[in-house]
């Protein structure tokens, strides 16, 4: 049985390692390895072009989605419809999209099957039956998923939508990733992934889709031997950097966590693994508390830097208290400012959120001053954005159920648009789009090659210069905005336009003196 498995890629302009299909074609391998061959394609690396995927007459086409890769796979979909229906393969679409907003996907496509969450389970359930039942009575197939309650699908039976139970992955269980792209993504200045656990140990957040994509599930780490043995496999071909997908590396055992940092350690100085390699991990202001509060904090830190820990992404989201309650942040301001300067020798990246439908003019006051306190006017994260409403969140269920403030969902970028409470923020924000968009190809370009496998660090140091430089700019200009907003005239749009008009002009002159 053949199966093809596409990753989407992503519109960023960023080389990410397809870590997703690579899991799946190692489970697969592993479970079906004499029945099966599975061809990989990653559109960044080895593009389907037209039909050239269908070549191989596929039983089984799986297709793994990002955020901002609907036409995309319409476009995939598209051509697989051009076969024959009796000789058509099972589509199989997961990631975000489908996890998100599945029946939006049947609404356009009643023949694909979607998987909601984790894959790995139900991937390795659909390709069982196929191999019994074969793929051409699509909708026997369908019956028989139904049946026999392959978990964590989403599909069409007849006119109804139906749904599988939901599963969790047992990761005690889980197969290291078929590795196929990593030479070239290494080759080609990429980003190398790894995971080490799923999910998230506080479930609060009220904007996170976390919850709903694990099935309500707690955190979940992998073995430490596993993670441990797929940095050996990794270190073979020589990264310089490993960006782990894990939602919380720390989670709520930071034992574990010192741990790992001691076996890298060991492992390098044994050359297991090579003393080059660091690592880009993601955690909360809350995890990173419990180092604090830990009488070896200086010898934790220490380790970390040791053990290649140096890059790290921080969720602080806000530094106003009203803006944190209303996220379900379970942080204070305070707390997020002692874990900044907890982590002020390392390379650290911030969730940061400017923007939602109820921020008022004094949130924005709140979120600027907090930064300026904290010197991180000039860092390269991009602290200024909207908040996203994705679909199965706290915040959708509000406005989604409501009908209060929303406009549209956008299918292509998982997000329900909504409008502003206030009219000044809206128009604050407005302008400031506005302002952000003559620099935010510039911006995501600078933010891509900061990124990867870059052979010299000092590059990567005057890369993210240039790009707090332009994210300078635009507090500055956002700044200029509420203090006009803040003197409370009548007239502030017409103030707002005038402020718009004089940055850019400046900004004009200063690339034309560049």
């Amino acid at each position: 049985m053949k199966i093809t498995l596409i990753d989407t890629g992503s519109p960023r302009n960023e080389l990410n390692e397809p870590l997703a299909i690579e899991l799946l074609c190692g489970n697969l391998n592993f479970q079906h390895q004499e029945n099966i061959d599975v061809a990989l394609f990653y559109d960044e690396i080895r593009k389907v072009k037209g039909s050239e995927f269908l070549k191989e007459q596929p039983s089984l086409i799986g297709i793994s989605t990002k955020n901002g890769s609907f036409d995309r796979l319409q476009e995939i979909i598209e051509s697989i419809r051009k076969i024959e229906n009796n000789a058509r393969p099972i589509i199989i679409v997961g990631g975000v999209i489908a996890t998100f907003a599945s029946k939006e996907i049947l609404e356009i496509f009643p023949e694909v099957i979607c998987v909601i969450g984790e894959g790995e389970d139900a991937l390795v359930g659909v390709v069982k039956i196929i191999l019994k039942h074969g793929h051409q009575n699509q909708e026997n197939v369908k019956n028989i998923l139904a049946k026999q309650d392959i978990p964590n699908l989403f599909f069409m039976l007849g006119n109804t939508f139906f749904e599988t139970n939901r599963k969790t992955c047992d990761l005690n269980q889980l197969l290291k990733p078929n590795r196929y792209f990593l030479g070239e993504i290494i080759k080609s200045n990429g980003i190398v992934r790894a995971e080490s656990s799923r999910g998230c140990p506080w479930n609060m957040c009220s904007f996170c889709t976390i919850k709903y994509k694990y099935n309500n599930s707690y955190w979940r780490p992998l073995p430490i031997s596993y993670v441990i043995e797929d940095l050996i496999d990794i270190s073979k071909h020589s990264p310089r950097m490993v960006y782990y997908t894990d939602e919380e590396f720390i989670g709520p055992n930071p034992e574990r966590f010192y741990e790992i940092c001691h076996q890298i350690i060991d492992k390098k100085a044994s050359g297991l693994i090579r003393q080059n390699i660091n690592f880009f991990i993601s955690t909360s202001v809350k995890s990173v508390l419990t180092i604090l509060k830990d009488t070896n904090m200086s010898t934790i830190l220490s380790n970390m830097k040791k053990a290649g820990f140096t890059d790290i992404f921080l969720g602080v989201e806000s530094g106003s208290p009203s803006q944190l309650k209303r996220y379900t942040k379970n942080h204070t301001v305070e707390e997020s400012t002692k874990a900044i300067r907890l982590l002020s020798d390392f390379n650290v990246d911030y969730g940061f959120i400017m923007f939602d439908p109820d921020t008022t003019v004094n949130e924005l006051r709140e979120n600027i001053t907090f930064l300026t306190e904290n010197s991180l006017q000039t860092h390269d994260a991009r602290m200024t954005k909207r908040l996203r409403i994705v679909p199965k969140t706290k915040l959708w269920w509000r406005f989604f159920e409501d009908q209060k403030g929303y406009v549209k969902f956008d299918i292509n970028e998982l997000e329900l648009v909504t409008n502003f409470s206030s009219s000044t923020v809206a128009s604050i924000h407005y302008y400031f789009k506005k302002f952000e968009d003559n620099t935010l190809s510039i911006a995501n370009m600078l933010q891509s090659k900061s990124r990867g496998e870059i052979e010299v660090d000092e590059k990567r140091t005057n890369l993210r210069k240039k790009l707090g430089k332009l994210r300078e700019e635009n507090l500055l200009f956002l700044d200029a905005c509420v203090r006009e907003a803040e003197k409370g005239s009548a007239n502030v749009n017409d103030k707002l336009e005038d402020i718009y008009n004089t940055f850019v002009q400046q900004y004009q002159i200063e690339m034309a003196q560049q």
